[in-house]
């Protein structure tokens, strides 16, 4: 269920619109899912979108719109490019603070590319007049003509904007969103594979069980994530086009699977405290899967993180990375050595010398550059006060905030937002 009442939710929409209109001079318009509230439209909004979602009759196609766009963009893990019910291109995107639920869209719509008013010109006249705007509709019209037309890669800029501001606020969950992006283009890639795989002499169970064995020689070896993106894409093609994309017997092959990784692991001087563990976590994970494209995101990532198990089993190298994750996921909050040491099952002593030996910097000095990367973020695609920002990357102590980014940075935080400010203006 989302953590935000609406009335918190229309706030930080009421927020992402300001920053769209100041900062990508652009206005969106906020639905929210439960009808409740009349649309919320920013500054910058086209009149000829503004007139439209204060329609009658326009309004709920608009609303209709974005609504089963948002859906869509939840599935892809981007911004969901469409054209509008009167032919103007638009970009939505979900508001879904857990990741799950959409309680909302945010829509930058009455975009026009280069070189279209005069194309559109007659088709969107012939719509507005059907719809019967009787008063309005020389209004409409009117707002129609006084369009601008946008350059395409301002397209991917706004999209890219949006994200970041809905990252931002809390509206839309980060990882989720993002996982959902890397699934959805592997899904993309596996459909692509298996157009072109060419038939073999060995049966598909036999090349499956054969190419698993073969994955697992070329990790040992070193292999680039990149690389093992493509093999993984392979084997999951195969798996698709033998099992059908019925999930239990896919879930019977990430057995065999998961079976060979972790024999492989103990064979090779792993200890079966370690191992047994992790393996039965797995099967855990994979029991809870209800559809092919979840069992498929899980396959790639299990090889994945096989190689960071490796890296924990048979080297210590890998240490400052874990602390570095744990401080990505916990910046905001109080930490302290003991505590992250304890996370990545290490002493503090042991964490303090890894990661200044890996990194070339303290812990310390890795807290804060962590915590002022997220500042300059924040800075960047947020109205937020200092104050607010201080507290959201862990700094309890504004001052102490402002000293530490203009350790890293060279100049303030407040300096360092009006110089993206006047950048912007240019």
């Amino acid at each position: 269920m989302c953590a935000y009442s609406l009335n918190d939710i229309t706030r930080r929409a009421e927020n992402v619109l300001a920053n769209l209109d100041h900062h990508a001079r652009c206005g969106a318009v906020f639905h929210d899912m439960s009808g409740k509230l009349n649309p919320l439209t920013g500054k910058a909004f086209c009149r000829l979108c503004k007139a439209c979602v204060a329609h009658g009759k326009a309004g709920p196609f608009c609303r209709q719109a974005a609504i089963s766009g948002a859906y869509k963009s939840l599935v892809m893990g981007d911004g969901y490019y469409f054209n509008c019910w009167l032919g103007l291109r638009a970009i939505v995107l979900p508001i879904s603070p857990d990741g799950r639920e959409i309680v909302g869209a945010i829509e930058i719509g009455g975009i026009l590319l280069h070189g279209e008013l005069q194309e559109k010109q007659h088709q969107i006249m012939s719509i507005l007049s059907s719809i019967g705007a009787d008063d309005n509709l020389q209004h409409f019209m009117n707002a129609f003509q006084g369009m601008d037309e946008l350059p395409e890669i301002n397209l991917e800029l706004l999209n890219q904007f949006t994200k970041e501001a809905l990252f931002s606020s809390g509206l839309l969950n980060t990882k989720k969103f993002l996982e959902n992006s890397a699934s959805w283009h592997q899904q993309q890639r596996i459909a692509e594979n298996i157009s072109t795989l060419r038939p073999r002499k060995l049966s598909l169970k036999r090349q499956i069980i054969s190419f698993v064995g073969q994955i697992v020689g070329e990790l040992k070896q070193g292999m680039k994530e990149g690389e093992i993106i493509s093999k993984t894409d392979e084997l999951i093609s195969l798996l698709i086009l033998d099992t059908k994309n019925d999930v239990p017997k896919l879930k019977a092959y990430c057995l065999v699977i998961l079976s060979v990784l972790s024999a492989d692991t103990i064979l090779r001087g792993g200890k079966w405290s370690k191992s047994i563990p992790v393996h039965t976590m797995r099967m855990e994970e994979m029991e809870k899967f209800t559809d092919s494209r979840q069992i498929c995101f899980w396959i790639e990532n299990l090889f994945k993180r096989y190689i960071k198990i490796d890296e924990t089993t048979f080297g210590d190298h890998s240490l400052s990375s874990k602390v570095l994750e744990c401080l990505l996921k916990n910046y905001g909050d109080k930490i302290s050595v003991s505590n992250i040491a304890k996370n990545v099952g290490a002493s503090p002593s042991s964490v303090m010398h890894k990661l200044k030996a890996e990194t070339g910097l303290t812990f310390t000095e890795s807290l804060n550059a962590v915590r002022v990367k997220e500042a300059k973020r924040l800075l960047a695609f947020t109205s937020l006060p200092l104050g607010e920002i201080s507290i959201r990357c862990g700094f309890r102590d504004q001052s102490y905030f402002t000293k530490i980014f203009k350790k890293q940075v060279n100049i303030g935080p407040r300096e360092f937002r009006k110089m993206l400010s006047s950048e912007n203006l240019k």
